[in-house]
């Protein structure tokens, strides 16, 4: 009787990407344009373009020695694979929340100062065509939560689930801090499920140490009491198999 009473339409799931851009595009200001997100290979001419092209810097030594540095060889590294360097830097500066004005600033090598600026003629281009990449768009989401301008988003929101907790990176760790404390305003709450040996997002920035420390850091901000749940029953194996791991 109590799952028959329940409004499965009330509950959303998908990755954070597709939440997000499905949000924003919800619940926009009206007039605002909907977002439009760009697939990688069309991210990676629009840095061949906006980032490598602008002032010929895909011929310059400085950042071309720079890149070298960062990839750890020069194998390979044409003019796509400069790009494609470029747009994981710029991935990176997103997911771990980087200040760029002060990056910037401490910045010493030629090739790097040549390298955030291709970055940052890249993502200028985005905002001035209204259009996102996906790191980008989390980055959209999490600064319109932070400034209250999804509350029809939020309003409703009671039990946040995150699965696969292990490959969070920084900026979706705030992202879901925001939505927890929506949730806990409600009267509700967050769950978190992960297994810090499974580890695979690293290449997006995740950090295993946010959920190996997931009590501590969400005690910090949001001051709220953590209940750990160790799964411990294998229920995929038999027990040779349980036995001979253990």
């Amino acid at each position: 009787s109590q799952l028959r009473r329940l409004d499965f339409n009330q509950i959303i799931t998908g990755t954070l990407d597709s939440i997000s851009e499905d949000a924003l595009r919800t619940h926009r200001d009206p007039g605002a344009p909907p977002p439009v997100v760009i697939e990688e290979f069309i991210a990676s001419g629009l840095m061949l373009r906006t980032g490598l092209f602008n002032g010929d810097k895909h011929h310059n030594e400085d950042l071309r020695e720079y890149l070298i540095k960062i990839r750890g060889g020069a194998f390979g590294l044409n003019t796509p694979e400069m790009a494609r360097t470029l747009l994981e830097i710029k991935d990176r500066l997103y997911y771990d929340q980087v200040f760029w004005d002060q990056l910037q600033r401490e910045l010493e090598h030629p090739g790097a100062q040549l390298a955030l600026q291709s970055v940052t003629d890249y993502t200028n281009y985005l905002k001035e065509n209204l259009l996102h990449d996906f790191a980008s768009l989390e980055a959209e989401f999490l600064d319109q939560l932070q400034q209250g301008k999804l509350k029809k988003f939020t309003r409703k929101l009671k039990l946040l689930l995150v699965d696969e907790y292990q490959d969070t990176n920084l900026l979706q760790e705030r992202i879901y801090f925001q939505l927890a404390k929506e949730a806990i305003n409600n009267g509700g709450s967050l769950t978190v499920v992960g297994d810090d040996d499974q580890s695979l997002y690293r290449f997006r920035g995740a950090t295993v140490d946010l959920f190996t420390r997931y009590q501590e850091r969400i005690k910090q901000e949001l001051n709220t009491e953590t209940k750990l749940i160790n799964l411990s029953r294998n229920y995929r194996s038999t027990n040779n198999i349980v036995n001979l791991c253990n």
